[in-house]
């Protein structure tokens, strides 16, 4: 097993004001780049996925307007003999469809929110950053 030993740094010697202001704004935007790169990385990802998702609903939205042509015309067919002609059963088929239709439109609207694309680990990283940066001036 090899034991890892760390380099002596040599001599002890006290930073100037100067070097450690400098040292404190090199650090600041080495963080800002690392938060920023996050940020990005973060906001791509979510954008991708939604637009995965987007596409994915056109497709079934071609699949499901076919299916549901099909279903009306074969409930006007049915509906027809029960209401004395195809005029009667295509209206009644309409109202029940534009029913259907506005009830789901509620439902989405409120399963769509923004905050799923808020950068929830780039907030938490920024928070702890402060806190860090807050530690470290008062001491």
């Amino acid at each position: 097993m090899t034991v890892h030993q760390t380099p002596d740094p040599g001599p002890e010697r006290s930073l100037g004001l100067n070097e450690l202001l400098g040292e404190a704004l090199r650090n600041t935007a080495d963080l800002i780049n690392t938060e920023m790169a996050l940020l990005r990385a973060e906001l791509a990802s979510s954008i991708r996925q939604v637009a995965v998702g987007l596409a994915l609903f056109v497709f079934a939205a071609v699949f499901v307007i076919i299916a549901l042509g099909l279903a009306i015309d074969a409930l006007v067919v049915w509906l027809t003999p029960i209401l004395g002609s195809p005029a009667n059963a295509a209206i009644a088929c309409a109202a029940g469809a534009a029913v259907i239709a506005v009830l789901l439109a509620i439902i989405g609207y409120s399963k769509v929110r923004v905050e799923t694309l808020y950068p929830e680990r780039t907030a938490s990283s920024l928070r702890s950053d402060a806190r860090m940066i807050q530690r470290r001036v008062s001491s």
